[in-house]
């Protein structure tokens, strides 16, 4: 067995009729993964490590042996999500979207590495197909032990009803750290104007992608929202307070719980696997 559990959090009574989803977010050094329910009550939160860079049947027999001794069958769910996060990714409209040409879409755009495929999952609050790549065999192996699965990339995941639904108001930026990597997502009136990733090397570099992208919106600073989630903290949010009077921590949808343990959980850390 080459994987140990991090931290898991469980639901000891569950209602059994609740309709389940699961969902799964790749880390750096594994993965983490949630159960819901549909009515928006958060049943399990656990954090894996597991080694992802081995040959296909390695991974895929830990991947089994980890969800059979926790109980978690693909057959007890109404929705599986498996989430890759990406640096390379493009959205294409819906009408102009052929599923035959989305390799002709990123590879006109990017340079995958070797054991890297492209992928597409369509995102119906702003009507476009994400387009990204990712490693082929870590997604045949999660496809092999929970199969129906679908496969997202962290850019699709962020854009979410509830950030265009807000940008109606006031135009908003989300900023979403991943170690050194920054995704930020711009919507205004409504729509996603900008939806990219950027490798920042200090917090001024991360400041001044902000900046930039506040300064093509053409709006004043507290005219906009910032919302800031994933591996931020109090340095990193005191830093951007004094350019954005208007921010705020970003947790993902409203979950209820009925283990108070969830009560520590930092959603803000987590959007990708709760959202």
């Amino acid at each position: 067995m080459s994987y140990s559990t991090n931290s898991y959090i469980g639901t000891p009574k569950e209602v059994p009729s609740y309709i389940k989803r699961l969902s799964i977010c790749l880390t750096p050094n594994g993965f983490s993964f949630s159960r819901t329910a549909q009515q928006g009550i958060l049943l399990t939160f656990g954090d894996v490590s597991m080694d992802m860079n081995r040959t296909m049947s390695e991974l895929t027999s830990d991947l089994k042996a980890f969800f059979v001794s926790n109980d978690i069958s693909p057959f007890d769910f109404e929705d599986m999500q498996l989430v890759i996060p990406s640096d390379q990714y493009v959205w294409i409209p819906k009408a102009l979207f052929d599923e035959s040409s989305k390799d002709v879409y990123l590879k006109s755009v990017f340079t995958l590495p070797d054991g890297y495929g492209c992928f597409s999952s369509y995102n119906e609050s702003v009507e476009a197909y994400n387009v990204f790549a990712a490693n082929t065999g870590i997604e045949t192996a999660f496809k092999i032990v929970l199969p129906g699965i679908e496969v997202y990339s962290q850019s699709s995941i962020l854009a979410t009803p509830h950030l265009l639904d807000a940008s109606a108001k006031v135009p908003v930026i989300l900023l979403h750290q991943r170690q050194r990597m920054c995704d930020f997502l711009v919507c205004k009136d409504g729509k996603m104007l900008l939806s990219s990733s950027y490798e920042v090397s200090s917090d001024e570099e991360r400041l001044f992608r902000a900046l930039e992208l506040m300064k093509g919106l053409q709006v004043e600073d507290h005219q906009m929202t910032l919302f800031i989630c994933g591996d931020v903290d109090r340095n990193t949010y005191e830093s951007l307070c004094n350019y954005f009077p208007q921010i705020r921590i970003y947790s993902g949808r409203p979950l209820g719980y009925k283990n108070p343990e969830f009560q520590v959980l930092r959603a803000y850390q987590h959007v990708l696997v709760l959202s």
